[in-house]
């Protein structure tokens, strides 16, 4: 069992557990955001990704979650989920410029699942990460 504590808490029992930003020789970053289930979520929920330098969006990677192979209304609690996006034309990564920017939404709803503070109170809808 996978025991990393989680970097964030969404509603609707999702932890983010991390992200890893890889380089592409086509100018493309591959991104892996790593996500635990804790309860069955209701639903099926997208990734909004953008890739940020300076503030600024410079590229996206939205998509259902491992590419739609596992969708959100089959995670069951304890699941850990290996979830990979492609950001075309960002070139290198820059540390110290780049950010990424994500949340999981229903696009037939519109609902986004809330971040949590530690109180457990929503606090926003988007996770933001620098890029190492």
């Amino acid at each position: 069992m996978y025991k990393r504590q989680p970097r964030a808490c969404l509603s609707g029992g999702v932890e983010f557990l991390g992200a890893t930003v890889a380089s592409q020789a086509d100018g493309s970053v591959r991104v892996r955001l790593r996500w635990r289930a804790t309860a069955p979520l209701s639903g099926e929920y997208t990734v909004f990704l953008h890739y940020l330098r300076d503030g600024q969006t410079i590229g996206q990677g939205d998509g259902p979650p491992a590419g739609g192979r596992y969708p959100t209304s089959v995670w069951r609690a304890g699941d850990v989920i290996n979830d990979d996006h492609v950001v075309p034309g960002v070139g290198l990564p820059q540390a110290g410029r780049d950010e990424l920017s994500f949340g999981l939404w229903n696009p037939q709803t519109g609902e986004y699942l809330s971040v949590l503070d530690t109180a457990g109170n929503p606090a926003g809808v988007e996770i933001r990460v620098p890029v190492p």
